[in-house]
């Protein structure tokens, strides 16, 4: 047997109660209308206290909050384009130690041949 379960989202949930805390509307009658058991719904309504949560956003802080990401965003941008060019010379430095050693060795063992 088969269960045909819906799967709701907090976004439906948060409008479904709205409706109840908003316009009023008895739980019953919204249970109907979204085919959900009036238990879910109180179930709901019991884990958001009482109360939808809040909607209202400070637009001053969250600008402020952006702000401090893009700076420090651009800063570890930086920190890391450094950090790959120090890296980048790292190896080229490397490199030219390896062969300016290979080359000594080299000289070294013409002359140990020629003697």
């Amino acid at each position: 047997m088969e269960l045909n379960r819906k799967r709701i989202t907090k976004e439906q949930k948060f409008t479904i109660l709205q409706e109840h805390f908003d316009l009023g509307t008895p739980i019953s009658a919204l249970a109907r209308v979204h085919r959900i058991s009036p238990v879910t719904i109180y179930q709901w309504k019991r884990l958001m206290n009482n109360k939808p949560a809040e909607t209202n956003i400070n637009i001053d802080e969250v600008i402020k909050e952006l702000e401090k990401l893009r700076k420090d965003n651009d800063r570890l941008t930086k920190a890391l384009g450094e950090a790959s060019l120090d890296n980048q010379c790292l190896k080229e430095i490397n490199r030219v130690l390896k062969k300016k050693s290979q080359d000594q060795q080299l000289k070294q063992l013409k002359k140990s041949s020629k003697k």
